[in-house]
């Protein structure tokens, strides 16, 4: 029958009847806590002629030993250890028992011991000392206390792990925290720690901000800013945003400021892009000497920027103009991706026009010669000021404009349901980006794809033309697309790469289509571009006499003669003499009635097209119809 017998520290020794062999070497918190608390348990001992051995507690000696060694024993134990006293039989058989049925305090039970400890008016060291852990690991425990009771439930019952449960401490709002667990707890891309920390601080602003990146977190806290330091990533959260706004704003008139210096007639920072058609003049495509390419590697390659640097970058990737030419235009700036600057140069005053040179030139900057040719570039072709005179009648560059928009939803729209179709246009767009042959110049300018896939921009055409498009049936018919593109899509962009790969090829092609479609914009940006819709919907099958119908809408925009001679072209010159006599308001509705199905204007037709469909056959073409009339 063992005995509980006082047993001086000295006299104990580590026992073979001990049946852990390994692990339990750290001690450091066990001997905080014997430091703080006493010894809880009784050692288990077995005599050996020249003294004890520990049966059990081998961790508790070791620790017991360590805080003689430091002098920190405590007072309670400096006379000896209550150790229970066995037969080897009863020891080996008790320190079986004690390795194998005990069962490991749960991470989510110490949470709430250190919480209650602070809670009684223990301060974060006092912990820390008790329990041997560095004070960072008292106020992460004390933090993950502070998630909701759901979370933690969850964390207990084993639906969480600790590593989501630490993303969700990175705020403090337990509505959000619940919200987000119940949309992505099924969900295995949603869920990851990184997504967690993302999704939850899309309303607050951490150092990924371009703000920030233009500013700087050490720059905002020397101005006098607070953060919220996430403790177990390296996630820091800005919490002053009207002092972050405040010194975004002022780098960017420092920008501002440097480009008005370097010769610009202004420069303003603005929220939003130019307009298309903002008045504008041209730079020259150069290419950058050796030392500015280096200068652009180094830049780009660069963690952290100074605000002429940015200004540097930004301007190293824009078109060249001449000191007259800046002399004469500005530049509008705003806050790009990752803290860099998007800058438009070259741009005009409302109401203003570009002076043109005694030879004619819109642009006072110099050109360069083609060896071959002999012709500068401004030479050839057509130049842009050099515009057709317009007969009565013709539709203006806007009336064309929105027919072009209203093909290009129509484009889309048949695009989206063609994987094929899709797929080649995106194959001609990367192919000609990567292998666009040097001489494209000299044949006739750089190839058209209509597929724009570009970093960082919008393809939507801003206007009145493209709101109507977008207020009317096409327009709904095309955000459909967009709905349908978010709805395959995964809910965290940065997860794309790693989803994509692990969908199926039909999946693929499916959303390929919807991109590729959505990407279409086949709208003239100038008068006088010509590189508009048609080809595009003849390259992919669209036929747009089936798909496109005049509307009373837009007729009302358009001039008198240019709706009577639409429909002269339509229906002949006898139906559309009546409307010569109407008024402006009368004549779209009366109009309307008078287009034959399958019209559609000229702008919008293939070469070659008739004008018309054709009302009647003519004998040679029944023949022809019926098969009687041979080819040639």
């Amino acid at each position: 029958m063992s005995e509980i017998q006082i047993i001086p520290l000295a006299q104990l020794k580590p026992s073979t009847l001990n049946v852990r062999k390994t692990g339990g070497k750290k001690v450091e918190e066990l001997a905080a806590s014997i430091r703080a608390t006493g010894l809880q348990q009784n050692l288990g001992v077995v005599p050996n002629g020249k003294g004890y051995g520990v049966a059990f507690g081998g961790r508790r000696l070791r620790a017991l030993k360590q805080l003689q060694k430091d002098g920190e024993l405590p007072e309670s134990l400096a006379a000896g250890i209550p150790c229970r006293v066995m037969t080897p039989e009863e020891a080996q058989e008790a320190s079986l028992a004690e390795n194998t049925i005990r069962v490991a305090m749960h991470p989510l039970d110490q949470f709430g011991a250190f919480q209650s400890l602070v809670d009684e008016g223990k301060t974060e060291a006092d912990v820390a000392a008790r329990f041997g852990v560095t004070e960072l690991v008292v106020r992460q425990r004390l933090r993950l206390a502070r998630v909701s009771p759901k979370l933690l439930q969850a964390y207990g019952a084993g639906d969480m792990r600790l590593d989501q449960l630490q993303a969700y401490a990175i705020i403090d709002d337990q509505e959000r925290q619940e919200a987000h667990w119940k949309t992505v707890r099924h969900n295995e891309y949603g869920s990851s720690p990184e997504r967690i920390r993302r999704d939850l601080l899309q309303a607050e602003v951490g150092q990924s901000d371009a703000r920030v990146q233009l500013v700087g977190v050490q720059a905002y806290l020397a101005a006098g800013g607070t953060v919220r330091e996430d403790l177990f990533s390296d996630t820091v959260v800005l919490l002053d945003v009207p002092l972050l706004d405040k010194l975004a704003a002022a780098a960017l008139e420092e920008a501002a400021e440097l480009l008005r210096a370097d010769g610009w007639a202004w420069a303003e920072v603005v929220d939003r892009r130019p307009d298309w058609d903002h008045p504008s003049i041209e730079g020259e495509d150069v290419e950058l000497t050796d030392s500015e390419s280096v200068e652009l590697d180094e830049l780009e390659e660069k963690d952290e920027l100074t605000i002429d640097e940015r200004v540097r970058l930004a301007m190293l990737q824009e078109e060249f103009f001449t000191d007259e030419q800046k002399a004469m235009s500005g530049v509008q700036l705003m806050l790009g991706h990752g803290g860099n600057l998007a800058v438009w140069p070259g741009l005009l005053r409302d109401g203003e026009e570009a002076p043109q040179s005694d030879d004619g030139e819109d642009d006072p900057g110099s050109r360069e010669q083609d060896p071959e040719s002999g012709e500068t570039s401004a030479d050839s072709g057509a130049r842009r000021d050099e515009k057709p005179a317009k007969q009565p009648g013709d539709l203006s560059f806007s009336a064309l404009q929105r027919l072009q928009a209203e093909a290009s939803a129509i484009v889309q729209l048949q695009v989206a349901n063609s994987p094929h179709i899709a797929t080649a246009l995106l194959v001609a767009k990367l192919a000609t980006d990567l292998y666009n042959p040097s001489d494209v110049h000299r044949n006739g300018g750089y190839p058209r794809t209509w597929v724009h896939i570009e970093s960082n921009r919008s393809r939507r055409v801003s206007g009145p033309f493209r709101a109507a498009v977008a207020a009317s049936v096409l327009g709904e018919q095309v955000d459909d697309i967009d709905a349908e593109i978010r709805q395959l899509l995964p809910a965290r962009i940065h997860d794309l790469p790693t989803w994509a790969v692990e969908q199926s090829p039909g999946a693929l092609q499916k959303l390929l289509a919807l991109l590729v479609a959505r990407s279409i914009d086949g709208v003239d940006g100038q008068e006088g571009d010509q590189t508009g819709i048609v080809p595009l919907a003849a390259a992919a099958r669209v036929d747009l006499s089936k798909h496109w119908t005049p509307s009373e809408d837009w007729l009302g925009t358009l001039p008198k003669a240019a709706v009577v001679a639409m429909v002269a072209d339509a229906a002949g010159d006898k139906s559309a003499a009546p409307l010569a006599k109407l008024k402006k308001g009368e004549i779209a509705a009366a109009a309307l009635l008078l287009f034959p199905a399958g019209w559609i204007p000229k702008p919008l037709r293939a070469p070659r097209q008739d004008p018309a469909p054709t009302r009647k056959k003519s004998a040679k073409g029944k023949a022809a119809a019926a098969g009687d009339v041979g080819e040639g």
